[in-house]
């Protein structure tokens, strides 16, 4: 109902909206690789998108940061029949920082 309220122009039109007005059009899109980032806070019409697609695709994300649960939002990581795999090594700090963070 609010989906075709929002179509008709009745009421204000949400990010929600176009995104599942896309998702319903069963969009081909025509890549060889799709990089699905923070898929730990997806929307489930982006998640069916990503999944209906023939490219070759891959998820990353960390499910330890999902944010946007009171939204609806999903972690993909654990809905996709992907393999996984795990950082070994922080980008973002040393080890020696890592450790410290560790023990407090």
């Amino acid at each position: 109902m609010l989906l075709s309220r929002m179509d008709k122009g009745e009421i204000e039109i949400t990010h929600d909206f176009y995104r599942k007005k896309f998702q319903l059009s069963n969009p081909n899109l025509k890549y060889d690789f799709i990089l699905f980032d923070e898929g730990q806070d997806s929307s489930p019409a982006m998640l069916d998108i990503f999944l209906n697609q023939k490219a070759t695709k891959v998820i990353v994300g960390d499910t330890n940061q999902q944010i946007y649960g009171w939204r609806y939002a999903v972690n993909s990581l654990e809905k996709a029949d992907f393999k996984t795999f795990h950082l070994s090594t922080s980008f973002r700090f040393s080890q020696d920082i890592a450790g410290l963070a560790w023990r407090y």
